[in-house]
């Protein structure tokens, strides 16, 4: 798979709550150690990098980003991994 970049436009206001956030959650790493703290939803996920859902199902199926789980709990991201791609990806 190509190496690729997706733009997403966001506000600078919205740049600066995920780049804080993504700060936040590599300086507490040791903290969030809990799965359940790092588990989101595809819907929480696709808020958090600003696109819809079908978006963030294209990037999943490009392998961008990777989900977890089935059965009775449902499908899952790790915010931790959404922030990183966030940080690599200069938002």
């Amino acid at each position: 798979m190509k190496n690729e970049h997706f733009g997403v436009i966001l506000t600078e206001e919205r740049y600066l709550q995920l780049k804080g956030e993504a700060n936040q959650a590599k300086t507490s790493s040791n903290e969030q150690t809990d799965l359940e703290k790092e588990r989101i939803s595809k819907p929480e996920a696709a808020k958090l990098i600003g696109r819809s859902l079908p978006y963030l199902n294209k990037l999943i199926r490009e392998g961008i980003f990777r989900q977890y789980g089935f059965g009775k709990r449902g499908k899952f991201l790790l915010r931790s991994e959404v922030l990183e791609v966030i940080r690599n990806s200069n938002l």
